[in-house]
This record gives structure tokens, C-alpha cells and sequence, in this order.
């Protein structure tokens, strides 16, 4: 949605900005190079060449102030946009803790009736969980067990017997699945020490 909007003042920015070089060159540029050209013929050779010359710096003046708002106007939608995006991601976190701090929350789902303003791909909210139970693994909000079982439920995987110490056997048949576990297991063992 605020991609969209972005989208959609970029392309109102362009077009303004066509309409004014286009403007400027039918209005300006084109009467001027042609009262240049008949003083130039008709023997004023001087006032011929500065007018030219003028024209030509307020030509290369109009399009650097041109290019100037279209970089400003590009770095505050961006702007705008991050912040946007940040607020609603505050708003989904503020919907997931109060479902996991209150029991009427689970009934309700504000998590899941809020949805619509993530804007985040599958693939960035899952590496996001990770990072998240990596960040609770690391701080010791989460035993190991728990993070073994907050990964297999993260990347869908049913144990298929008991966790030793040694070796953790998953039903998967998924080996990117199975190496990116390895991945961050590694990457949190790392971390730890």
C-alpha cells in the first residue's frame, strides 16, 4: 500500500517535472533562440549572442533546480516511506504481544486481523522470526530446549524422537530446510561462546 503511494507521487513528480521542462522549452527556449537568431541576421550581433548565451545559463540554471526538487522530493517520499513502514511494524508487535500477555487477545487476534499492514515478503518475516529467536536464545529468555522447539516450529519440522545431546533427528526431507537449521545453529553457538 505505501509502496504504491510511493509509486504514485513519484510518477505525479515526473510528470509535473516533464510538463515544466516541456513548458519552459515551447514558452521560453524556442522564442528566444528565435529573436536571438533574427538579431543576429538583422546585423545585432552583440545583443543577438547575450541573449543567447543568457538563455542558454537559465536553461542550465532551470534544470539543475529541477533535478534538485525531483532528488528532494524522492528522498522525503523515501523517508516517509521507511517511517511508515516502521510504524506499522509497531503496531503488528504491539497485536502479537498483547496475544501473548492476555487470553482474550488469542481469541480475538489482533495479530491476525492486523495482517494486512505488514509489508514485509514471506521470506523477510521469516528470517525476521530467526533473528528474533536467536536474539531470545542468546539473551537466555529461551532454554535450549525451547529454542529447538521454537526452530522446529519454525521451519515446520516434526521430531521424530527424543533430543539427546549429541544429535537432534528430524522428520525432513528438505535439504535446504535441514542446512539452513545447521546455519543458524551454528550461527547461535558462535554468538554464545
Amino acid at each position: 500500500m505505501s509502496s504504491m503511494s510511493s509509486r504514485s507521487v513519484q510518477t505525479i513528480t515526473q510528470r509535473v517535472a516533464i510538463t515544466v521542462g516541456l513548458g519552459y522549452l515551447l514558452l521560453v527556449v524556442v522564442p528566444v533562440i528565435t529573436v536571438a537568431v533574427l538579431l543576429i541576421s538583422a546585423g545585432y550581433q552583440f545583443a543577438g549572442v547575450s541573449l543567447l548565451s543568457v538563455s542558454v545559463m537559465m536553461t542550465v540554471l532551470c534544470s539543475i533546480a529541477i533535478g534538485f526538487v525531483w532528488l528532494l522530493v524522492r528522498s522525503v517520499v523515501s523517508t516517509l516511506n521507511s517511517l511508515l513502514k516502521i510504524q506499522r511494524l509497531r503496531v503488528l508487535r504491539w497485536a502479537e504481544a498483547i496475544e501473548e500477555s492476555h487470553w482474550w487477545a488469542r481469541l480475538v487476534r489482533p495479530s491476525k486481523r492486523l495482517s494486512f499492514l505488514d509489508y514485509r515478503s514471506s521470506e523477510e518475516k521469516f528470517e525476521d522470526e530467526l533473528g528474533r529467536l536467536q536474539t531470545a536464545y542468546v539473551s537466555g529468555a529461551l532454554s535450549d530446549i525451547e529454542f529447538e522447539r521454537e526452530l522446529d516450529s519454525q521451519f515446520g519440522i516434526v521430531p521424530t524422537g527424543h533430543i539427546s545431546d549429541e544429535s537432534h533427528p528430524f522428520q525432513t526431507t528438505d535439504t535446504q530446510t535441514y542446512a539452513a537449521i545447521q546455519r543458524y545453529a551454528d550461527d547461535g553457538e558462535r554468538i554464545v561462546r
